[in-house]
C-alpha cells in the first residue's frame, strides 16, 4: 500500500515537473513580449540578450525534466531523436539549396520543437497538465490586461507583433470558454469576453478560427446531454449570435472608434467593416506555393524549402500547403491523409477529459498554422501532436483515464 502511494507521489511530482516545463515557454513568451513593448527595445541589441535570456530559462526547465522524462520512456525519447536526426540529415543531404533554412531552424526543432513532443508523450495525468495549463493560463491572462490597459492609457505607444500577442492570449480565452461551457458562470462569462475583446482589438483575425472550432467541437460532445441548463446556454449563445451578425457593423464601429480615441488601430476590425477575411498578401503566398509544387510534384522542396518555394524567404502560411510543398504531392498527400485520419479517430474515441484536452491544443496549437507560422518551429504544435499520437495509445490511454472520473 505505501510502495502504491509513493509510485503515485512520484508519478504527480513527474507530470508536474513535465507540465511546468512545457506550460513555460508560453509565460515566459508572454513575459518577453510585455518587457520588450514595455520598454520599446524591439530592433534593439537589447532584444537579443533578452530572447536568449529567455531561451536560457526555458533550457533550464527542459533540462531540469530531461531526467524524468528519460526515465519513463528511455527507448522513446533515444528512437525519437535518432529518427528525426536521420530525416533532417538526408533532407540536407539531398536538398543543398535548402542547408542554410536547416542549418538556422537546429536550436528550435532538436532542442524546443522535438522536446515538447517527447515531453508531451510522456504525460500520464492530464489532470495535472490541465491544471498547470489553467495557472498559466491565468498569468498570461493578467499580464495580458496589464499590457492592454498600458496601451489604452499611452504608456505604450507601440503595438508591434500584435499578432504573436493575440495568439498569447489565445490560451486564456480558450481555457475560460472551456470552463464556461461546462458550468455557466457570470466569472467566466466576463473573462471569455475580455479576452475575445482583447484578442479582437489589439491582435489579429487567426485566433479567432481556433476560438470557433473549440465551441463547435466541444458543443458537439455536450449536445448529447439535454437538460435545462444546456438548454439555456445553448439559447444564451444563439441569442448572442444573432444579435452581433444583426448589429456587427454598429458594434464593430463603436469599439473601432473607442479604440481610435486612444491612437490605436485594430486592422482585424477594419479588415471585417471591408468585408475582407483574407488579405491579398495571403493569397499570392497561395497561388506561388501552387505553382512551385507543380514545378516539382514528385518529391517536392524538401524540409524548409517551402520558404524558397514562395520565393520571399518566408513561411507558406498553411500546414498542409506546407507539407505538400515539402515532401512532394505522393508522399505529402499520403501524410496529411494519415494526420487527418488519426485526428478524426482520436475525436471520436477519447473519453472527457482527453477530448477537452485535445481540442484544446487543437485550438491553439493548430488551427493557427492554416493562416500562419510554419509547425517545424512552432512549439504549440508539436504539444497538440504529441497529444495527438499519444491517443493512438488505446491501452494506456484508456486506462489512464478511468482514474480521472
Amino acid at each position: 500500500m505505501i510502495s502504491t502511494l509513493n509510485n503515485l507521489n512520484l508519478r504527480s511530482k513527474t507530470d508536474q515537473i513535465i507540465s511546468t516545463a512545457l506550460m513555460s515557454i508560453y509565460l515566459i513568451l508572454m513575459i518577453q513580449y510585455f518587457i520588450l513593448s514595455f520598454f520599446a527595445l524591439s530592433g534593439t541589441y537589447m532584444q537579443l540578450i533578452i530572447q536568449n535570456a529567455s531561451k536560457i530559462i526555458v533550457g533550464i526547465l527542459y533540462v531540469i525534466a530531461l531526467p524524468k522524462t528519460f526515465k519513463r520512456r528511455p527507448m522513446l525519447f533515444i528512437t525519437t531523436f535518432i529518427f528525426a536526426l536521420i530525416i533532417y540529415i538526408l533532407q540536407y543531404l539531398i536538398f543543398p539549396s535548402n542547408r542554410e533554412l536547416l542549418e538556422s531552424a537546429i536550436f528550435n526543432v532538436f532542442f524546443i520543437s522535438l522536446p515538447a513532443f517527447i515531453y508531451t508523450l510522456n504525460l500520464k495525468d492530464y489532470n495535472i497538465f490541465k491544471s498547470t495549463m489553467i495557472k498559466v493560463g491565468n498569468l498570461v491572462f493578467i499580464i495580458g490586461i496589464l499590457y492592454s490597459s498600458l496601451i489604452l492609457v499611452g504608456v505604450i505607444s507601440s503595438h508591434e507583433h500584435y499578432m504573436s500577442f493575440s495568439y498569447y492570449m489565445l490560451l486564456p480565452a480558450i481555457l475560460y470558454l472551456d470552463r464556461m461551457i461546462d458550468k455557466f458562470t457570470i466569472k467566466y462569462l466576463l473573462l471569455t469576453s475580455i479576452s475575445f475583446i482583447i484578442i479582437l482589438a489589439l491582435g489579429a483575425r487567426g485566433p479567432f478560427i481556433g476560438i470557433f472550432l473549440f465551441i463547435f467541437l466541444k458543443n458537439l460532445k455536450k449536445i448529447q446531454k439535454i437538460n435545462f441548463r444546456n438548454i439555456l446556454f445553448y439559447s444564451l449563445i444563439g441569442l448572442f449570435f444573432v444579435t452581433f451578425l444583426l448589429f456587427y457593423e454598429y458594434i464593430l464601429t463603436s469599439l473601432d472608434m473607442f479604440l481610435k480615441n486612444f491612437g490605436l488601430h485594430s486592422r482585424s476590425i477594419e479588415l471585417v467593416l471591408n468585408g475582407n477575411v483574407t488579405t491579398n498578401t495571403r493569397t499570392q503566398i497561395y497561388y506561388t506555393a501552387l505553382e512551385s509544387l507543380m514545378n516539382k510534384p514528385l518529391f517536392g522542396w524538401g524540409l524548409m524549402g517551402d520558404r524558397i518555394a514562395v520565393g520571399r524567404m518566408d513561411y507558406i502560411h498553411n500546414f498542409f500547403l506546407e507539407i505538400l510543398v515539402s515532401f512532394g504531392v505522393i508522399l505529402g498527400s499520403l501524410l496529411i491523409t494519415s494526420f487527418v485520419f488519426v485526428l478524426v479517430l482520436s475525436l471520436i474515441q477519447q473519453k472527457r477529459l482527453s477530448y477537452d484536452i485535445l481540442i484544446i491544443w487543437l485550438s491553439i496549437g493548430f488551427t493557427h498554422l492554416m493562416v500562419s507560422g510554419s509547425y517545424l518551429i512552432d512549439f504549440r504544435f508539436w504539444i497538440f501532436f504529441g497529444i495527438l499520437i499519444k491517443s493512438l495509445d488505446t491501452k494506456k490511454f484508456i486506462s489512464s483515464n478511468n482514474n480521472y472520473y
